[in-house]
């Protein structure tokens, strides 16, 4: 049931309640050293160094798609929960991802795939 404030009408039913955000971070890999998938040795810094391969996650909410990027260029484009992407290169990486829902979010790292 809606509430009364004097000279301000009625509110909302939960008026406590804000309108979620668009949220959008990469869970996998986060700053440490992988050995094929595992996280061996967390870093105290925004990079990770990648032995094998490994499959990038992210976690967000409030997204229709995420984007998965390499040095800027588009690699793949995932629109359902779990965001997920193997990424098969090797080399140094800004490794990114784009979150698109009512505005554009992004994270990124730095990594190091050998």
């Amino acid at each position: 049931m809606p509430y009364t404030i004097p000279g301000e009408g009625n509110k909302d039913y939960a008026p406590l309640m804000q309108p979620y955000e668009i949220f959008v971070k990469i869970k996998k890999p986060s700053r440490g050293i992988y050995i094929f998938e595992r996280k061996a040795i967390p870093l105290p810094f925004d990079f990770s160094i990648i032995v094998g391969k490994i499959k990038a996650e992210a976690s967000a909410f409030g997204v229709k798609k995420i984007e998965f990027y390499l040095n800027n260029e588009l690699k793949h484009i995932d629109d359902s929960y779990p965001y997920v992407w193997e990424i098969k290169e090797k080399g140094l990486f800004t490794f990114k991802i784009k979150g698109y829902g009512k505005e554009i979010r992004e994270d990124e790292i730095k990594i190091w795939i050998i």
